[in-house]
């Protein structure tokens, strides 16, 4: 029963029942008024054709545009190409044949994402090679010699010159082509597209529509199954209409074609007749009556309770949180609509002062870690170094001078939330010439990096801290040690350069990141020292940090900083891992991050080495 209650105060049955009771008849009268209706649609339905032809124009140039960029892209930025540009005389057949495999993969890389054009290839003249990708539906020495023939179309152009793409409807074996060509440096290059299934791939085929593509000058058009059709195209193609059809298309100059559909004018033609007129007039004065009927239910049903929900949502905006939708019994959609309102509302005070009090936490975590790395002593040593020169011992006070004031310069990006990696391992390695002359003849250190991976983003003081630790803990030993800092890539799924990780090493690892982003490249830094090694009762501390996210009294803030800054920073979960190994001393410290990079981020000019090694 009380489902059926609800059934009669919901607002889709009263609306529906009103529509039923009122409209049906309107709807009747809709339906013998078809014929008549054809006709006054139909310069709507010639506009949409025409639409949906440009906006097929508009796909077929954007899908060639991109194909031809593809292609002068790989020619200018690709080795291989580069080599195959020359003569390759000196080359052994194997190294030809890899070179030719690699272009022809490149080739083949387009046309899987792109299946538009038929064929693409490149031609180096120097050595003589064709490197060809797709089937074209013709004889293999057809499109050849075709080629053969656009280079010397273009003979005017010399050799080595730069060119852009150039377009031209040709005839092979019978059938019309687009073809491209293009030249960069001494590399020729271009598409070939069979008109015959260009249509077919750009547009769905309707049985009683006809889809063609023909030539602006009249010189061929693509199959169609009407022959007095294709006549009257080849005769002109810019016909607007013949004896059965009604013509819509688009002309794409660039490229010296038109494309466009015949529809039967059957399709979109009717006639009217007396009768309809009658009943039409008699449905416009039944709608007229019935309109106020149904606006009235529909403004009591509908309107009215929505314009609460819009006054709500007003409130909201001007900051009122506190505000709530009185809850009426209007009908069972909008009580429960207004039900959850008020209850989302309770949620977004609540999660207002969850999310407050994290960023409380995080800028905590930051100001913490900046504090840290101030080291008032560490810079009252290095100034006591400084102190301590003799004045004809001018060249190195110079240089002190200068990696002091680069160490401070680089402390202000902690304001920042990323820099690249070229700028923190510079900041390392200013960091290690510091404490070289703190601790002359003390430790040899080398920093190194992919050249490819300069410009990573990664967070400010990552790197320093971690070095920072294996300098201070390191040195304890009194004996000369080694510091070594590496960046490279760790490929989706490489284990750790083939070697058992507990194969005499003691390691300090979040639980469940063994499998952290499995499918991805990941960015990976490694910090390696010759040290006594980080002592057990460390690695125990450090897993207990994590584990509850409670400080550990005797665990460097450094280390807890880094711990705690990364799993903020990054939703990708991201790892560090800390290990001793007990066969050859020292520590290990291995961080992985994602690899991410800001928008152009390389800089024309710059030194593509940037490794140190000192």
């Amino acid at each position: 029963m009380k489902r059926v209650r609800n059934l009669f105060r919901s607002t889709v049955f009263r609306i529906v029942f009103s529509v039923i009771a009122l409209v049906l008849p309107i709807n009747i009268f809709t339906l013998i008024l078809v014929e008549a209706v054809v006709r006054d649609n139909r310069e709507k339905v010639e506009q949409e054709l025409n639409s949906s032809i440009e906006t097929s124009g508009y796909y077929l140039d954007s899908e060639l545009n991109r194909v031809a960029k593809s292609l002068i892209y790989y020619s200018f930025s690709n080795a291989d190409f580069a080599v195959m540009e020359g003569s390759m005389e000196n080359y052994t057949q194997t190294q030809k044949y890899a070179k030719l495999q690699a272009v022809s993969d490149k080739l083949q890389e387009i046309m899987v994402n792109c299946t538009l054009p038929d064929l693409i290839y490149y031609r180096f003249p120097a050595s003589d090679y064709t490197v060809v990708q797709g089937a074209p539906g013709i004889a293999r020495t057809t499109y050849l010699e075709a080629i053969a023939k656009r280079e010397t179309e273009e003979a005017d152009i010399q050799p080595g010159s730069r060119t852009g793409t150039t377009w031209k409807v040709v005839v092979l074996e019978g059938k019309p082509f687009l073809m491209s060509y293009a030249r960069w440096s001494d590399a020729e290059f271009g598409i070939l597209l069979n008109l015959n299934w260009t249509m077919k791939k750009i547009r769905p085929q309707e049985a009683d529509r006809i889809g063609y593509v023909a030539a602006l000058d009249g010189s061929c058009i693509s199959e169609i199954s009407d022959k007095e059709l294709s006549g009257e195209l080849q005769k002109t193609p810019k016909a607007v209409r013949t004896a059965s059809y009604f013509l819509y298309g688009t002309d794409l100059e660039k490229y010296g074609i038109r494309i466009g559909e015949a529809v039967p004018k059957s399709y979109i033609s009717g006639a009217i007749s007396v009768a309809t007129i009658v009943l039409s007039v008699l449905a416009i004065l039944f709608t007229a009556i019935s309109i106020p009927i149904l606006l009235y239910n529909i403004r009591h049903l509908v309107v009215h309770p929505l314009n609460r929900l819009t006054d709500a949502m007003t409130e909201i905006e001007k900051g009122n949180l506190e505000y709530r939708i009185e809850e009426r019994k209007d009908s069972t959609e909008f009580e429960r609509i207004n039900h959850n309102f008020n209850l989302m509302m309770e949620q977004v005070q609540k999660l207002k002062i969850d999310i407050y009090e994290t960023e409380l936490e995080k800028r905590n975590v930051v100001m913490q870690y900046l504090g840290h790395q101030i080291q008032p002593h560490f810079i009252l040593n290095a100034l006591n170094i400084l102190y301590s020169y003799e004045p004809e011992e001018y060249e190195l006070s110079r240089k002190m001078i200068m990696s002091i004031s680069k160490y401070f310069r680089y402390i202000v990006y902690m304001n920042n939330q990323f820099v690249t990696l070229r700028q923190e391992m510079d900041f390392v390695q200013n960091y290690l010439d510091i404490q070289k002359a703190r601790f002359p003849d003390m430790f040899f250190a080398i920093v190194e990096y992919l050249p490819e991976l300069r410009d990573a983003l990664i967070p400010p003081l990552i790197v320093q801290t971690i070095v920072e630790n294996s300098i201070k803990h390191g040195l304890k030993s009194g004996k000369k040690i080694s510091i070594f800092v590496i960046t490279d890539i760790k490929k989706a799924g490489d284990t750790e350069d083939g070697e058992d990780p507990g194969d005499g090493a003691v390691h300090a690892e979040p639980a469940g990141t063994e499998n952290a982003d499995a499918g991805k490249d990941r960015l990976r830094i490694r910090v390696a020292d010759t040290g006594e090694g980080i002592s057990e009762e460390t690695l125990e501390e450090i897993r207990k940090f994590r584990e509850t996210g409670q400080q550990q009294p005797h665990l460097g803030v450094g280390i807890q900083n880094t711990i705690e800054r990364l799993k903020y920073i990054y939703e990708e979960n991201p790892s560090i891992s800390f290990s001793r190994n007990e066969d050859i001393s020292g520590t290990t410290v291995e961080i992985l991050l994602p690899i991410h990079f800001r928008e152009n981020a390389l800089t024309e000019g710059e030194n593509d080495e940037h490794t140190a090694g000192r």
